[in-house]
């Protein structure tokens, strides 16, 4: 909670060292015996400052800042640019790691627009805003660091099949993941593609959820259907695996050594074409 006579205080002096700057572009008078239209803005920045529950010591620093910076050196800052900055202040040292994770979210921002352009920067700046707070939410939720967040970003910007197109969320949770154990994460659609493929020359993760679609049906149908169910399973074999690897892969081992029931078919009905030549002949 703020103390409304305690931000009216604030806003006061602010009011006072804006003066001194931008003189009537503060005062939005020519007439520096006006002090009508002051008092007014005074309240008014006051009471929106109270309503938005700000502390108190945010808008003295970001007063301060104000000062500072030279984006404000000839124009003083609206009322909304006022509260934005204070909500954002608030919002960086509102965690434990005081705002690491903030920054490096608007790192990430900066980067992906940098990279994709309109494919990741929205004409909507708000719902832009909410997206990157919602990515933030769910990064802090899965215990991402921001040295995790940074090197994750790092890897997606390098990586050729994200050089057009974005990540999307759950790809780029699974990148921070496997950014902690330090190992590379394997895009889906190129997961689905070794999967494909006769050898066991994989990923654990890959071999996993090739088990659970069955490799026999992995070579024989590549349609969209086949594609979907692998790159589903294949997110869930991951989850798994950077949960425990040492226990996913001795569990894959014991599945490994078991027939799947799709490859015994396969075989069944080989032996049984075979022994029907050999009658034949």
């Amino acid at each position: 909670m703020n103390s409304k006579p305690e931000i009216k205080a604030i806003i006061i002096s602010l009011s006072e060292r804006f003066e001194r700057r931008y003189g009537p572009l503060w005062l939005a008078s020519n007439d520096v015996d006006d002090r009508e239209n002051l008092r007014e803005k005074i309240n008014e920045w006051s009471e929106e400052i109270s309503m938005e529950s700000i502390h108190p010591e945010t808008a003295s620093r970001i007063a301060n800042m104000i000062l500072d910076k030279e984006e404000f050196a000839t124009y003083p800052p609206s009322l909304n640019k006022f509260l934005f900055l204070c909500k954002e202040f608030e919002k960086m040292f509102s965690a434990n790691d005081n705002g690491q994770v903030y920054l490096a979210m608007k790192k990430l921002d900066e980067r992906f627009g940098f990279t994709y352009g309109r494919l990741w920067d929205l004409q909507d700046k708000d719902k832009c805003k909410r997206r990157l707070d919602y990515w933030r939410q769910e990064l802090e939720a899965k215990g991402f660091n921001s040295s995790t967040i940074a090197r994750a970003t790092q890897s997606i910007v390098r990586k050729p099949i994200f050089a057009t197109y974005p990540p999307t969320l759950p790809l780029f949770l699974m990148e921070c993941a496997f950014s902690e154990i330090n190992e590379v994460f394997i895009d889906p659609s190129e997961a689905f593609s070794l999967a494909c493929q006769p050898n066991d020359n994989m990923h654990p993760a890959i071999k996993g959820a090739r088990q659970l679609i069955g490799s026999h049906s992995m070579r024989i149908s590549k349609e969209a259907s086949t594609r979907k169910r692998f790159e589903e399973a294949y997110l869930r074999e991951c989850d798994n695996y950077v949960s425990n690897q040492t226990e996913y892969v001795e569990q894959l081992q014991i599945n490994t050594a078991e027939p799947l029931e799709d490859e015994a078919v396969a075989t069944n009905n080989s032996e049984f074409l075979k022994t029907l030549q050999a009658q034949c002949h």
